[in-house]
Formats: C-alpha cells, sequence, structure tokens
C-alpha cells in the first residue's frame, strides 16, 4: 500500500481475484452480509493542531452499544462503550438529531470520552476529551480519505 494506512476493511469487503469463479456456489452456501457483519468507517481528521490526528470511526450494532474507533498509526482498534444517546427532532419530516456519549477504554481502564452528534449522514460535532488532559480535540469528516467502507490515508 505504499506509505498508506488504511483503517480496518468491512468483513464483508468483496472476494480475492482468485475466488471471483466460485462465487455464484458460495452465495448459495452462505449468509448475506448483514449489519452485524459489517463495519462501515467514517473518516475524521482534527481541527486546529499543529500535527493532524486521523481517526476512523464506526458506529455499532445497537444490541451491543459499543462502538469503534482506530487512529492512523494506532496499533489496535478500540472500543468505545456507548454511555447515553438522545434524539431530537429539529425539523418536522427531517432525520432526528442524535447525541451520542461514550466512555473509551483501554485495557478496561476509562482513557477518555467522545461526543458526536449526528443528522442522518451529516456529523455535527466529534469530540475527544482524555481523561487527564483538560483539552477537547475536535474533528471534522475528512471525504478525502474515504475510500468505500474504510479510511486510506497516506
Amino acid at each position: 500500500m505504499n506509505n498508506k494506512y488504511r483503517a480496518p476493511a468491512s468483513k464483508c469487503n468483496g472476494f480475492p481475484k482468485g475466488l471471483k469463479l466460485l462465487i455464484p456456489f458460495m452465495l448459495l452456501i452462505s449468509t448475506p452480509c448483514t449489519k452485524a457483519h459489517a463495519t462501515d468507517w467514517y473518516c475524521f481528521v482534527s481541527q486546529d493542531e499543529p500535527h493532524p490526528i486521523y481517526l476512523a470511526f464506526s458506529f455499532g450494532d445497537e444490541e451491543s452499544k459499543e462502538s469503534l474507533v482506530w487512529y492512523k498509526n494506532g496499533s489496535d482498534v478500540i472500543k468505545l462503550e456507548q454511555t447515553s444517546l438522545e434524539g431530537i427532532e429539529i425539523t418536522e419530516g427531517r432525520p432526528y438529531e442524535y447525541t451520542y456519549k461514550y466512555l473509551e477504554k483501554v485495557d478496561g481502564m476509562t482513557s477518555g470520552n467522545y461526543t458526536i452528534v449526528v443528522q442522518g449522514a451529516n456529523f455535527y460535532r466529534f469530540e475527544y476529551k482524555p481523561k487527564n488532559k483538560n483539552k477537547v480535540y475536535e474533528f471534522n469528516m475528512d471525504p478525502e480519505s474515504q475510500l468505500d467502507d474504510t479510511c486510506v490515508w497516506q
């Protein structure tokens, strides 16, 4: 991938080239790719930082209330535990605006929290506050890094 960083891809990303002939057979015996199996990543870049911070975020399923975040140059995907979800109708007939709050846990210890405000496909706020710092990192969507359902950074 030549100096590119890629967020973990969806488990439903397709088939290797050599298996394309087996696709009809595999479709007969496989289960469909459902939300429980798919991971769609949204790409973000920090605002107002001397060195940009890149991250990929993925909503979890409603049952687990667990979402994922992955940082460029980070070693592992980090699980986020949802602590609250509030939805309000701003304009009748439009999608609700949702505010998600998450705890970031590394090795079982809380290391920070995230606040995410989204309406439909629009992210209006994406913030991270480390537990032991008095600073809030703000992120914007990074559409230039979006490639299908993953993020690719130079």
